[in-house]
Parts: C-alpha cells; structure tokens; sequence
C-alpha cells in the first residue's frame, strides 16, 4: 500500500467516528481516542485493508503471546487502583473524624512533662 493511500483510507475511515483521526495524534488529541483490547487492535487491523488471512495470522499471533491477557490484567489493576484510592479517600475521612474526637474528650492531667509523653 501506498503511504499516501493509506494516510487517505485512514482520514475517510476516521470521517464517521467520534474520535480524531488516528493520523493526527497529539497530547491534546490522545485522550480523546477510545481505549480497549484485542477487539479494538484487530478492527484497525481489518479496516486498514489487510487480507482476510492476514488479519487473522495478526489475531492469533496476539493470543499468543498474551496481549488479550494483558489488556485484561490491565483493566483489573486501574479497577484495583481505583478501589485502593477509594479506600484511602475514606480513611483519610475516618482519620480527621477521629482527630476531631479525641479533641473533644482530650484532658490535661498532671504537668506539662506528663502530657508530653
């Protein structure tokens, strides 16, 4: 394939999409585009104009070696991420609660050296 065909075929294909063109990637444009798996990879695959065996050689050489397993893993560990970071934002609420408490009910007894220990 020419690159200036493809360059053509992609800008047409990316005409109909609510995401930019893939040719036109950019920091301010990267997260706009869609994020996902194997599904994704081989629908850019196919829709490039690949033959039909290549597509598929290209799909089982991704099972293969395990990028349906990492896109996985992938997505479980931003849920773990997001879990941990949730659990955090509610100890840090726990925490100033509790801070609050023991301000309420702290007393001083005994001198000052006493408090300080």
């Amino acid at each position: 394939i020419e690159p200036w065909l493809f360059s053509l075929r992609v800008r047409k294909l990316a005409l109909g999409g609510a995401e930019p063109c893939a040719l036109d990637i950019s920091p301010t444009t990267a997260p706009l585009f869609k994020r996902g798996g194997i599904a994704m990879i081989l629908k850019d695959v196919s829709t490039a104009g690949f033959p039909n065996h290549l597509v598929q050689y290209i799909r089982s050489l991704l099972i293969s070696r395990g990028a349906d397993q990492a896109f996985r893993t992938k997505v479980e560990l931003v849920n773990y991420k997001k879990a941990i970071l949730h659990l955090q934002n509610q100890l840090e609420r726990i925490e100033a609660d509790l801070s609050v408490i023991s301000a309420a009910f702290f007393t001083r007894t005994g001198t000052v050296d006493e408090c300080k220990r």
